[in-house]
């Protein structure tokens, strides 16, 4: 049953402009039964944020009930209950926004949250970060989500974590947040957000930078192709060329 705060503030509002989402995740999105949604992103870039907005605000503008949202970001840190200032001086405060530039303290992540503001304000959305810094950090990050199972949830984070087979052919017994999910009974939609070339930000062997895609399965912006189960994706949604996006609060120099 929808709540009457909530009601009077779908009621009152005015609507807020979704991005347009390529038709074939549209279709997608609107024709398949699932509660439990997950976007997996290559960190650093500002097309996957981009995407997973849209997506996000997509499927919050059908719902007559608040959608949740979960970011891989520290619940502990970030006070995401609507007011932006506060969530601005606790990110320039957070250790791990300082100092871990793995891609989930970037620039777009941050405008990302900015964008997030309105549909928090308005109660068609509410964010949750359920990040876990410690193994076995994808079963915490798991149980972190799995009170909001069985209400409609997006979760966005890393491609790693939002497979829904444990297990890969790189690390046989690794073990992945997306397929505890889907063994204690999320209805679950994967779909692997795939950067073409270009430029990401992430950390690797040679540190935290900036990294040259080359070489990258292509295929035109907005295609979206089914999966090989084996890897624990539905589907793979072609984002095209991709560009860094650095971090927030440090610049790329110095790294």
């Amino acid at each position: 049953m929808i709540r009457p705060a909530l009601l009077l503030s779908l009621l009152t509002l005015p609507a807020i402009a979704c991005p347009t989402l390529p038709d074939p995740v549209v279709s997608l999105l609107d024709s398949q039964h699932h509660d439990t949604l997950l976007l997996g992103e290559m960190h650093g870039t500002n097309e996957a944020p981009q995407a997973a907005y849209a997506t996000i605000c997509h499927q919050a503008s059908k719902l007559d009930q608040p959608l949740i949202v979960g970011l891989e970001l520290n619940a502990e840190d970030l006070d995401f209950g609507g007011d932006l200032n506060r969530l601005k001086a606790q990110i320039q405060a957070s250790t791990d926004w300082q100092t871990v530039f793995d891609g989930r303290s970037s620039r777009a992540l941050y405008q990302l949250l900015e964008r997030l503001h309105p549909l928090v304000k308005s109660g068609e959305i509410q964010v949750v970060g359920f990040n876990y810094k410690h193994d076995p950090r994808d079963l915490r990050m798991a149980e972190n989500l799995r009170p909001y199972l069985g209400q409609p949830i997006v979760i966005y984070s890393g491609n790693w974590h939002t497979q829904t087979v444990h297990g890969n052919r790189w690390a046989p017994d690794a073990k992945m947040m997306g397929a505890y999910l889907k063994g204690w009974g999320a209805n679950t939609l994967s779909i692997r957000l795939y950067s073409g070339n270009g430029t990401a930000w992430f950390w690797e062997e040679d540190g935290q930078k900036v990294y040259t895609l080359t070489n990258r399965q292509s295929a035109p912006a907005g295609t979206l192709k089914p999966a090989s189960q084996e890897r624990g994706y539905h589907y793979i949604w072609h984002l095209g060329p991709v560009t860094a996006s650095l971090p927030q609060l440090k610049p790329a120099e110095g790294n």
